[in-house]
């Protein structure tokens, strides 16, 4: 491999390198900075769903267990999400 080459081969592995240690370090900075969000987004998705059924509103007693299901699939809790989808 000619020096030029094995310069540029270097490079790259430190920028990739780089590149994931930054992508971690921005992945735990978001999951801090949900904080309670999810917790909270539960909680509204709930009350949502109590007042469609309380109403009988068919419409929104779906729209409230997708946005549950959208919630468990974003927290990686997949079979509950599809329980929900259904």
């Amino acid at each position: 491999m000619s020096p030029c080459l094995a310069a540029r081969a270097s490079a790259a592995a430190d920028l990739i390198a780089a590149l994931a240690s930054y992508t971690g370090a921005l992945r735990q900075a978001f999951l801090a900075d949900l904080g309670d969000r999810d917790f909270a987004a539960r909680a509204y998705l709930d009350d949502a769903l109590a007042l469609a059924r309380s109403d009988d509103d068919a419409y929104r007693i779906a729209h409230a267990l997708n946005g549950m299901g959208d919630l468990a699939r974003m927290e990686g809790r997949f079979a509950q999400a599809a329980v929900l989808y259904e």
